[in-house]
């Protein structure tokens, strides 16, 4: 344990510290433990629950540190930790375009264009009636179809 009485000094196996966090660390895997809590004197690793957020859906983890809560999508963390900085103009992509499959190997940086053509090959990508705002009429799925869409 430091110091502080965290068990910061024994880092699990398998895991790395978060560096803007400095009570987390993280496994390829995507599990997210904190030590943020304490268990009466003893201080102990706590998995912290990765929940959906947004319309889209994808596995959001909520990190505290110096009294601010932070909410970052599990994705893009494990590729600032693994990988490294997100380049610009970059976007997380899943490879497997699974958006809850968030094992590091699963993961890479890429264009929104790479993003939105991964989107369509694995049949994830929302146009015509897929599309929440579809409107009925000339943009239906059988209009779309007959003009090679």
């Amino acid at each position: 344990m430091g110091s502080t009485g965290w068990p910061t000094d024994t880092i699990p196996a398998g895991f790395v510290k978060i560096k803007e966090f400095d009570r987390y660390v993280i496994n390829k895997s995507g599990v997210v433990l904190s030590s943020a809590h304490r268990s009466g004197r003893r201080a102990r690793w706590w998995q912290v629950t990765p929940k959906p957020h947004g319309a889209e859906g994808y596995l959001c983890v909520r990190l505290n540190q110096n009294r601010q809560r932070v909410t970052k999508v599990l994705s893009r963390l494990l590729l600032e930790v693994f990988v490294g900085p997100c380049p610009e103009g970059m976007q997380a992509c899943h490879n497997d375009g699974d958006h809850l499959n968030n094992h590091v190997s699963n993961l890479r940086w890429d264009t929104p264009s790479a993003n939105v053509q991964d989107r369509k090959l694995h049949g994830t990508y929302q146009w015509g009636e897929r599309n929440p705002n579809y409107k009925h009429g000339k943009y239906s799925r059988k209009a779309l179809t007959a003009v090679g869409q």
